[in-house]
Formats: structure tokens, C-alpha cells, sequence
């Protein structure tokens, strides 16, 4: 079973999350071995000349090698 980062995926409804959203990532969780991660609900920024842009991953999977899967 992989582990999920926050691990408390049931409250999930009450910061706003889908049920679909909250679906995946249990068959996320019990479908990959421990050799992966499951983040979600992660919040991301990027400096450009033009200004900032910020934005949410749903999910994202890393493995122990460091090789990361996101969806948004």
C-alpha cells in the first residue's frame, strides 16, 4: 500500500475535494506497492519575467528513485 502525503485523505470533502477526486486516490493508495508516494493536493509557483503563476496538483506519484508522476 502506498503511502499519502497529508495521510488524513478523509477530510478531504471538507476542503472542497470531489468525490471522484477522493476515489482515485484511494485506488491510488491501495493499488501501488510502498515503493511509491502519493502526494495531493499540492500547491506549486513559478517566477517568470512576466509575473508568478501558481497552481494545484490533484495528485502526484513519486517513486523511491525520485521519478514523479503529476496530474492536475
Amino acid at each position: 500500500m502506498a503511502p499519502l502525503l497529508p495521510s488524513d485523505i478523509y477530510h478531504l470533502a471538507l476542503a472542497g475535494a470531489r468525490e471522484p477526486e477522493s476515489e482515485a486516490l484511494r485506488q491510488l493508495q491501495t493499488r501501488l506497492p510502498s515503493a511509491y508516494t502519493v502526494f495531493h493536493g499540492v500547491h506549486w509557483s513559478r517566477e517568470y519575467r512576466s509575473g508568478i503563476k501558481f497552481g494545484r496538483l490533484d495528485f502526484m506519484v513519486v517513486n523511491k528513485g525520485g521519478k514523479a508522476l503529476a496530474t492536475r
